[in-house]
């Protein structure tokens, strides 16, 4: 009875605590294990969307850097489709008018040599006259046009007063003209030199 009852007493013994301490112990460290793997578990799909991320911005980058070169390249191409255009334009407007000015350069041609074999002084001046009346419909068919300035107001846009007459009180105005100025289109290519004063009666 004495055998068997310490028996059973040794068998409800409560444990140790340090064997108490070392099972908490275990228990904690697996926890730690479990946690720590659920962390990474969770921080896996983070990091490769993260790194999608990155790879798709390296391709949006690479792709941007080439639109800017293809659109570089053709900005120069059109540049210099425009510079030859306009070059062609240029080399097509002299020609243009080399070819309405040459019936004049005939005519000069022929005074010239009438001039060698006539005294005849007014019918040459007439002929003059003539060619020069045909040179500046010519001109003026390609946008040139006299700046008609004797009796005008004086206008520092068209005139250029190179002397002034008598009092200059009241409003100034082209008294004579020295030079014929032009204008080509409306711009002023070359202004009237004049001289300027007060008109006074008639």
């Amino acid at each position: 009875m004495l055998e068997g009852g310490a028996d059973v007493e040794e068998m409800h013994k409560p444990e140790s605590a340090e064997t108490v301490h070392e099972a908490v112990e275990e228990h904690v460290e697996d926890c730690e294990v479990e946690e720590r793997a659920e962390q990474a578990g969770e921080q896996a799909p983070a990091e490769t969307e993260l790194k999608e991320q990155c790879e798709q911005l390296e391709r949006l980058n690479a792709e941007l850097a080439n639109q800017l070169l293809r659109l570089r390249a053709d900005f120069e191409n059109y540049r210099r489709r425009t510079r030859s255009q306009i070059e062609e334009i240029k080399a097509q407007a002299s020609a243009d008018l080399m070819m309405d000015l040459l019936p004049i350069l005939d005519d000069f041609e022929r005074a010239v040599q009438s001039a060698e074999q006539t005294d005849q002084v007014e019918a040459l001046a007439q002929g003059i006259t003539m060619v020069f009346s045909k040179m500046l419909h010519v001109l003026g068919s390609h946008g040139l046009a006299r700046i008609e300035a004797t009796g005008e107001p004086f206008d520092a846009n068209l005139h250029e007063a190179v002397s002034v007459i008598g009092d200059t009180d009241g409003p100034l105005h082209v008294l004579q003209e020295l030079q014929t100025g032009y204008t080509l289109n409306g711009k002023v290519i070359r202004h009237t030199k004049v001289q300027v004063g007060e008109l006074k009666g008639d």
